[in-house]
């Protein structure tokens, strides 16, 4: 058995602590879906995951500003994604930033390695020319 310290033992620690925060009650590191099934945090964290699918989707209440990033699809829509298209699954991250006015945060990633998107996929971007005078 290797030593706690090894590389190779260490190797899923990283993995393990990932989008995880402290539950302040029991001290365990805990994802979203632990947060969300405990009667003590589930009401703080649904309501972080509600302002960002607000924020990604269109808006929540008074709460976030709609970015449109999002739309939600019907399983009717689901059913016609076209079959060269890649469906990606979405990574919820947890985290508490106490500097902030809202420290509780979720966020909804995509893997980069699961993308596949089949339009331009470049920022077009401006020369800046310097001159000196």
């Amino acid at each position: 058995q290797p030593a706690t310290n090894h590389p190779a033992a260490m190797a899923g620690t990283h993995q393990m602590c990932i989008f995880v925060v402290l539950n302040a009650e029991t001290g365990l590191a805990c994802n979203y879906q632990q947060l969300i099934d405990d009667p003590t945090t589930k009401l703080t964290w649904s309501k972080a995951m509600c302002k960002e699918l607000g924020r990604l989707a269109q808006g929540y209440k008074d709460l976030t500003h709609d970015t449109d990033t999002i739309l939600f699809m019907s399983h009717n829509d689901i059913k016609k994604i076209p079959k060269d298209r890649t469906v990606a699954y979405a990574q919820i991250v947890v985290d508490y930033r106490p500097q902030k006015e809202d420290p509780n945060r979720v966020q909804i990633t995509v893997r980069g390695n699961l993308i596949d998107y089949p339009g331009i996929v470049t920022t077009r971007t401006a020369d800046l020319v310097t001159t000196k005078m």
